[in-house]
C-alpha cells in the first residue's frame, strides 16, 4: 500500500503566492495539519513499519519529519528529487493577480488546470509527468507500507496516473493540505482522511 499526502501550509500558501520550486517554511497551521495526518496514519497502520519518501523541497521534508516523529515504526526518510513540485518559471512567488497583470488572460487559455504547465520558463506537463512517473516507480519497488510526501500539482499527477484518470480530470483534482490518500495496488485511489471533515471516498 502507498499513502500520499501534501505538505502542510506554508507562508506563501497563506499569502496566496504560487511557490513552485521556491521554498518557504511551514506555518503553525501547516505543522498542525501534518501532525493531524500523521495521527490518522498511525491509527490506520498501527505498529507496521513505514517507509517515507519525500520531495527534496524543505516544506515537504519538514512535513515528512513531523510524520516520522509520530509514527512509531517510521523508516528513515528517503528524498526523491523526482517528487519535487512543478517548476513555474517566472511565475514563482507571484499571486494570481500579479500573474494576470503581467500575462493578461494567460491563465484562461486551454482546459481548466492546464495553465500551470504553460508558465514562461516553467516545466511542461509531459516532462513533469515523466519525472513523477520515474519517482513513483522507485517508490513502487520498495516493499511494505510507504508514504509519499509531495505537493499539490505533483499529487494531482501521481493520484491521477495511478487511478487512470484522463488529463482533464487529473489536472483539476483537489489535493488539499491536511488530507491523506491511499493508492491501492489494484489501481484504485481513495481519500481516507481529511482534517476538514470531508468524508472518505474514492477518487
Amino acid at each position: 500500500m502507498i499513502y500520499l499526502m501534501r505538505h502542510g501550509e506554508t507562508a506563501f500558501n497563506a499569502e496566496g503566492r504560487y511557490q513552485g520550486r521556491i521554498d518557504t517554511p511551514l506555518t503553525d497551521l501547516g505543522r498542525d495539519q501534518a501532525a493531524a495526518v500523521a495521527a490518522a496514519l498511525a491509527e490506520r497502520i498501527g505498529a507496521a513499519p513505514l517507509r517515507i519518501f519525500a520531495s527534496p523541497l524543505g516544506r515537504a521534508r519538514e512535513t515528512a519529519r513531523i510524520v516520522a516523529d509520530r509514527v512509531a515504526q517510521a523508516a528513515t526518510i528517503t528524498v526523491l528529487d523526482g517528487l519535487a513540485e512543478l517548476s513555474l518559471g517566472r511565475w514563482e512567488g507571484l499571486t494570481r493577480a500579479e500573474i494576470e497583470a503581467g500575462w493578461p488572460r494567460h491563465r484562461k487559455r486551454g482546459p481548466r488546470g492546464s495553465w500551470f504547465f504553460d508558465a514562461p520558463g516553467g516545466e511542461t506537463l509531459e516532462d513533469f509527468s515523466a519525472r513523477l512517473g520515474a519517482a513513483m516507480d522507485a517508490v513502487g519497488a520498495a516493499p511494505g507500507l510507504r508514504l509519499v510526501v509531495t505537493h499539490r500539482n505533483a499529487g494531482r499527477i501521481v493520484i491521477g496516473r495511478h487511478a487512470g484518470l484522463d488529463a482533464a480530470a487529473m489536472l483539476t483534482l483537489p489535493v488539499p493540505q491536511g488530507t491523506l490518500y491511499a493508492l491501492h495496488p489494484c489501481g484504485r485511489a481513495a481519500r481516507v482522511y481529511s482534517l476538514d471533515g470531508t468524508p472518505p471516498g474514492p477518487i
